[in-house]
């Protein structure tokens, strides 16, 4: 039995994803994420944050550049 949490609290999204804790605010702000407020506490919606997730890797993967690196002609000076 796969059980998955409903919710995850802004710290947990910040330990999975790196993320600094006000991008995780931020991208709740913005809609990007789906959240609400419980008391004091901000629950995001885990399938909604998984997807995101999932996205934002496919994004990065996409996106990906290549940064090729060149060396000085051995003749020159790398100034």
């Amino acid at each position: 039995m796969n059980l998955e949490p409903l919710s995850i609290r802004v710290a947990d999204a910040v330990a999975i994803t790196g993320f600094a804790d006000h991008r995780i605010r931020k991208l709740i702000r913005t809609g990007e994420l789906r959240a609400v407020r419980v008391g004091r506490s901000v629950l995001i919606d885990y399938r909604h944050f998984k997807a995101f997730c999932e996205r934002y890797r496919q994004d990065e993967i996409r996106f990906q550049r290549v940064v090729i690196l060149r060396w000085p002609h051995p003749g020159r000076r790398a100034f």
